[in-house]
């Protein structure tokens, strides 16, 4: 890229120098990754919390899927962090890992689009929405599906339904990223099928200046994927635990009752942010003080009731207690991280103010004696 003098202009944005989080989103590598975690993490958590997950031939594929987990989010981490490059070249080795010609990964992507699209899911609100529709009804059967009755037939139906609407909004993600859907016939996307534009197909085009939301904050912003993975542990922490046929009594229904509220605080945050109107919120509720006394609520919540199903599972070798617990724990160090970055943001902020007190102090004139 050169200016008008003809000089190339070398300089980076100043977000993002050091972590390239849209690896994740912008290559289909990313894109398989990601998928190998959520898949990874529901196999172990979901046998985990079956009651007699403690069995040999169950934990083998604990233990497996665990690993797998792990190996992959370090990937991740490389990958986003740019120290995957650096690593000694036998660990990137094409014996390792399908690579490029320099015998590491190649992730670049062409200028073009080629035949897949796969920022869509992420640069379009349909995407989005496909997304957690997903999400959900994988959640939906998997979760019903690990329970021990859940070969009656009330349960099979909605076993049967949520596999079918996530094969069919699967299909529909693949459709939209391969560019296949503008190519099926014009019936099959007529807005009696689906919500259509003016001309009768779905349209996908989004204006340059992102109007009223930005769908990339998630991905773009580390506090998007602080967020996210704690929207995704509190969500894991009562699904488990709620799946559990003892569910019902109160010492489970605290820690039920609160991942649910902070879930849901979390989920509304995200929206917030994505649609601007956080903002527009009144001042006093964007204050980092507030911030800060929700995060070390919400942390010391979710301690006290994660305490109570962790120390029944290593009891009873509950292993879904157990999980359901640990989870718990996981969201609690978020929430205790993000109060402590909430402490140095409200410390700024103070400091901001004293500063801008003392210039006001400075311009004033002198009092007339």
């Amino acid at each position: 890229m050169a200016d008008e003098n003809g000089t190339t202009n070398t300089e980076e944005p100043p977000p993002r120098s050091c972590c390239d989080m849209l690896w994740i989103v912008t290559t289909m590598e990313g894109w398989l990754k990601l998928v190998e975690a959520i898949m990874t993490l529901l196999t172990f958590s979901i046998l985990a919390s079956h009651p007699i997950s403690y069995r040999d031939e169950l934990e083998y594929l604990i233990f497996v899927a665990t690993t797998t987990f792990i190996f992959v989010v370090l990937h991740i981490v490389l990958r986003i962090t740019h120290l995957f490059e650096k690593l000694p070249s036998p660990l990137t080795h094409p014996l390792i890992a399908m690579t490029g010609e320099n015998g590491t990964v190649n992730t670049e992507e062409s200028p073009p689009r080629r035949c897949c699209d796969t920022q869509w899911i992420v640069t379009t609100k349909e995407g989005w929405l496909k997304l957690v529709e997903a999400i959900m009804t994988l959640l939906t059967f998997s979760i019903l599906a690990s329970h021990p009755i859940s070969y009656r037939a009330e349960y099979e139906y909605l076993i049967f339904v949520a596999t079918t609407t996530f094969v069919f909004v699967v299909l529909h993600i693949v459709l939209r990223i391969t560019h296949l859907f503008e190519k099926l016939p014009s019936p099959l996307t007529h807005p009696s099928i689906a919500m259509a534009g003016e001309n009768g197909t779905m349209s996908t085009e989004e204006p340059p200046a992102r109007r009223c939301c930005d769908t990339q904050w998630t991905v773009t912003t580390k506090e998007g994927w602080l967020k996210l993975v704690e929207a995704i542990i509190t969500l894991l922490t009562f699904s488990i635990l709620a799946s559990h046929p003892i569910s019902y009594r109160a010492e489970y229904e605290y820690l039920i009752f609160v991942a649910t509220t902070t879930f849901i605080f979390v989920v509304l945050h995200i929206v917030l942010r994505i649609t601007h109107l956080f903002e527009k919120l009144p001042s006093p509720l964007t204050h980092p003080l507030i911030g800060l006394v929700g995060c070390f609520s919400a942390s010391l919540a979710l301690l006290v009731g994660s305490a109570i199903p962790f120390a029944r599972g290593e009891e009873y070798r509950q292993s879904s207690l157990k999980s359901s617990g640990i989870c718990g724990f996981i969201s609690t160090a978020l929430f205790f991280f993000e109060g402590v970055y909430y402490i140095f943001l409200y410390r700024r902020l103070s400091r901001r103010g004293r500063k801008a007190e003392r210039k006001e102090d400075l311009l004033q004139p002198p009092e007339k004696v």
